[in-house]
C-alpha cells in the first residue's frame, strides 16, 4: 500500500534538497537520481533554470513522498517505483530529484520537484486534479509490483467531480486515438492525423505523450492506456485493421477545437459545412489535396549517403573559414582546439564555483550567459575537432586509393611490355 502527498516549497529550497539527499537516510546515498538533472549540483542547474525564465521568485518548488506499508517493498523495488511515478508524472518537462529514505521501519520516496519547467519556462501547479491523477498513476504502478492500493474514497474525496472530467477527457482522447490508427495507413499518417485533430504530440524513448489544448498536461498513451496502445501496437493495428477510408478523418474528432471568450472554454465543431465542405468533397474526389506538403522518404543507404554529402560540404566550409590548406595544418588546428577546450572549461569551472558565491540576481545572471558562452565556444570547437578526424581519414583512404591506382597503371605497363 503506498499513500502520496504533495506541498508548496516557498523558502529554503536548498534545504530541502539536502534533507532528501541525506547520506544518512539514502544508504550513503546509493538510492538518489536526478531527472533531468544531476542529483549532485541539482539546485544549481534548478536555479540556473529559473534564472534563465526570470522566475525566481514566489513558489520555488514542491516536496512529495510515497510511503509504502511494513515490508512490503525493498528500497530498490521502493526507488525504481519512485523513478517510475516521476517521470511518468513530471518527467517531461521538470527537473526532479528522486531519493528513498531506509533509516525508518516503512521505506518511503522522497521528490523535489523544480516548480519551473526547462522546456518551455512555465511553472507547475499542484491542484486537486493533478494530485488525484498523481495517486491514480502510483495505484496502477504498485499494482504492477502486486502491491496493496487504498480504496478510491480516501484520497479521491472532494477531487472527485473534478477527476470524472479529467477521466472523460481521457475516454476522449482514447476514441479519437483509435479513430486515427483505423484512418491511418501507417505510423506517421497515424501522427498527422492527430495534428490535424488539434493534438499535440512528444516522442521520448520511443514513447507519445498526446496533449489537447486547453489541457495542459501531456498523456502519457501506452502508460494511461495499456500495451495494446505502444508503439509496436499501434503499428500491428494499423497494418491488421480494416475498415472505410473518409476523406479529411481529421475534420470527424470527438473532441473539437476549443476556443477562449470571456475565460470560458467554448467547443467548436471541426465538421465543414456549407461551400468549404463541398470543396472538401470535389478535392478529394479529383485527388487534388490543398496544400499538402510532400516529405520525401529515404532509405537507410540514401540518408548515410546525405550524411556524407553534410560532412564534404561542412569540411569545405571549415577548411575556407580557417584558410587550411595542408594535413599538417589540420592537425595543428586540432592540436590548438583540444589545448584551447580544456582552458576554456577550466574557465567555465572557475564561474561556476563563483556562482556559489553570488549575492544578487543581476551577477547570477550575467555568469549565467558567460558559462552559456563558454559552452557555446567549446561545442564549437568539438564539432570542428570531429571534422578535423573526419579530413585524416578520407585524406589517408585517398592516398591509398592514388597509391593503389598506380600500382594497376604500372601492372598494366608491365603487361604491355612483355607483350
Amino acid at each position: 500500500m503506498a499513500t502520496t502527498k504533495i506541498w508548496k516549497i516557498k523558502s529554503r529550497f536548498d534545504n530541502v534538497i539536502d534533507y532528501i539527499t541525506n547520506k544518512d537516510k539514502t544508504d550513503n546515498k546509493k538510492y538518489v537520481t536526478g531527472i533531468n538533472c544531476m542529483a549532485d549540483i541539482a539546485f544549481k542547474e534548478m536555479s540556473i533554470t529559473k534564472q534563465q525564465f526570470n522566475k525566481t521568485g514566489g513558489i520555488l518548488g514542491f516536496h512529495a513522498y510515497q510511503s509504502f506499508k511494513g515490508c512490503e517493498v525493498t528500497a530498490d523495488e521502493a526507488h525504481e517505483i519512485g523513478i517510475r511515478l516521476a517521470e511518468e508524472l513530471w518527467g517531461d518537462r521538470f527537473q526532479v530529484v528522486v531519493t528513498t529514505h531506509t533509516n525508518t521501519k516503512n521505506v518511503h520516496n522522497h521528490f523535489v520537484i523544480n516548480s519551473v519547467s526547462f522546456i518551455d519556462g512555465k511553472k507547475y501547479y499542484d491542484n486537486k486534479t493533478n494530485y488525484a491523477i498523481m495517486r491514480k498513476v502510483s495505484d496502477n504502478i504498485c499494482k504492477e509490483y502486486e502491491l496493496q492500493t487504498l480504496e478510491e474514497k480516501s484520497y479521491y474525496k472532494n477531487s472527485s467531480n473534478k477527476y470524472a472530467r479529467s477521466s472523460k477527457y481521457l475516454d476522449s482522447v482514447r476514441t479519437d486515438i483509435d479513430y486515427a490508427i483505423s484512418q491511418a495507413s501507417n505510423y506517421n499518417d497515424f501522427t498527422k492525423i492527430l495534428t490535424k485533430m488539434g493534438y499535440e504530440l512528444e516522442h521520448s524513448s520511443n514513447k507519445m505523450s498526446i496533449r489537447k489544448p486547453p489541457y495542459k498536461r501531456y498523456v502519457r498513451v501506452e502508460r494511461t492506456f495499456g500495451e495494446e496502445y505502444s508503439k509496436e501496437s499501434i503499428l500491428f493495428r494499423i497494418k491488421h485493421t480494416v475498415s472505410f477510408k473518409v476523406p479529411f478523418p481529421e475534420v470527424h474528432t470527438l473532441m473539437g477545437r476549443y476556443k477562449r471568450k470571456n475565460k470560458t472554454a467554448i467547443r467548436h465543431k471541426q465538421k465543414a459545412k456549407g461551400l468549404r465542405a463541398l470543396y472538401l468533397h470535389y478535392c478529394y474526389l479529383l485527388k487534388v489535396f490543398p496544400k499538402q506538403k510532400y516529405s520525401p522518404k529515404y532509405s537507410k543507404t540514401m540518408k548515410e549517403e546525405i550524411k556524407k554529402m553534410d560532412n564534404y560540404s561542412n569540411s569545405a566550409k571549415f577548411l575556407t573559414k580557417y584558410n587550411i590548406t595542408t594535413l599538417t595544418e589540420v592537425k595543428k588546428y586540432k592540436s590548438s582546439a583540444i589545448n584551447k577546450i580544456v582552458e576554456l572549461k577550466g574557465l567555465r569551472e572557475n564561474l561556476w564555483k563563483k556562482h556559489k558565491r553570488i549575492k544578487t540576481n543581476e551577477e547570477g545572471q550575467f555568469i549565467c550567459s558567460e558559462i552559456q558562452k563558454l559552452s557555446t565556444k567549446i561545442h564549437e570547437l568539438n564539432t570542428n575537432i570531429k571534422l578535423c578526424d573526419f579530413i585524416e581519414n578520407r585524406t589517408v583512404r585517398i592516398k591509398e586509393d592514388i597509391n593503389e591506382k598506380s600500382q594497376r597503371n604500372k601492372l598494366r605497363c608491365m603487361d604491355k611490355n612483355v607483350r
